[in-house]
């Protein structure tokens, strides 16, 4: 049996400062971007888009708690 992964987006009323860009949460993490959006697409970290951005531009965040908790996971 095949399975499609499917992707839905629902809209959500979040705090700006509760967010951070990828590259804020690279440098957080000490990774890389491409580090970062491995371990959003493994699901280890959960993707927040701007549907109001322009095109891709600056258009991904991560929620910053999420970010600080995958940061101690990755220091044990």
């Amino acid at each position: 049996m095949y399975q499609i992964k499917t992707v839905v987006y629902k809209d959500i009323d979040v705090d700006p400062g509760e967010l951070v860009s990828m590259l804020e949460a690279a440098k957080m993490l000490g990774m890389t971007s491409p580090g970062v959006s491995s371990a959003m697409a493994r699901g280890m970290l959960r993707e927040v888009v701007d549907s109001d951005a322009f095109k891709w531009r600056g258009r991904r965040f991560l929620f910053r708690e999420d970010v600080a908790a995958f940061a101690l996971q990755r220091k044990r």
